[in-house]
């Protein structure tokens, strides 16, 4: 039995200042903004308890999050879906590929 686990950790530390801001949905949509300089961030949670976060890339947005110990990326366009859709959809693709390997 292999008890070794491998971890790849990635990390962006930034020293911030008034042009870093946090935006705490106060509408109602569920989602939270992180703004730097460079970037937006968007966190959003799921109906499974899932934090979602999405990132903009010009014409796409990247998301990630974690699911059954798995951490899943994907990226679409931005005229194709909401966030929240895009999530459904992927994850309705998991849930067939994770089920049908079992």
């Amino acid at each position: 039995m292999n008890t070794e686990k491998n971890f790849i950790v990635t990390l962006k530390i930034a020293k911030a200042g008034a042009e870093y801001e946090y935006q705490e949905d106060k509408n109602g949509h569920n989602t939270d903004i992180y703004r730097t300089p460079n970037e937006d961030s968007f966190a959003f949670k799921r109906k499974d308890g899932a934090r979602v976060f999405v990132r903009n890339r010009i014409h796409t947005w990247v998301a990630s999050r974690m699911y059954g110990g798995i951490v899943i990326n994907y990226q679409y366009l931005k005229s194709s879906l909401g966030f929240s859709e895009a999530d459904e959809f992927v994850m309705q693709f998991v849930n067939k590929k994770t089920v049908s390997q079992e």
